[in-house]
C-alpha cells in the first residue's frame, strides 16, 4: 500500500490501507534489510494526493549490487520519470 512519510506532527499513528499503525511499523522492512548490509535503492514513483513523495524501496541479496541497480533502471525506464498522483 503505497503511503507517504508522516508528517512531524503524526508521528504516533499513521493510516494505511484504513488502518491505524504505529509510524514506527513503516521502518520494519527498511531496518532489517539495511542492518545487515543488503544492498537497497528507492526510487521516486508518484506523488500522493497531498503532493507528498512516495517511494519503491528495492532490496537484494548480498553481492546483487549490480543487477538491483539494473532492476531500478529498467523501473525508471517503464515510468518515464513521471510523477504523477497515486
Amino acid at each position: 500500500t503505497p503511503c507517504t512519510a508522516p508528517l512531524i506532527e503524526e508521528r504516533a499513528t499513521v493510516h494505511i490501507a484504513g488502518q491505524e499503525v504505529s509510524y514506527l511499523a513503516l521502518a520494519n522492512h527498511t531496518v532489517s534489510a539495511s542492518s545487515v548490509g543488503l544492498p537497497g535503492i528507492s526510487l521516486p514513483v508518484g506523488l500522493s494526493r497531498a503532493g507528498l513523495p512516495i517511494g519503491l524501496e528495492l532490496d537484494a541479496p548480498l553481492g546483487r549490487d549490480r543487477e538491483l541497480l539494473n532492476l531500478a533502471r529498467g523501473i525508471e525506464g517503464i515510468l518515464g520519470g513521471k510523477s504523477s498522483a497515486i
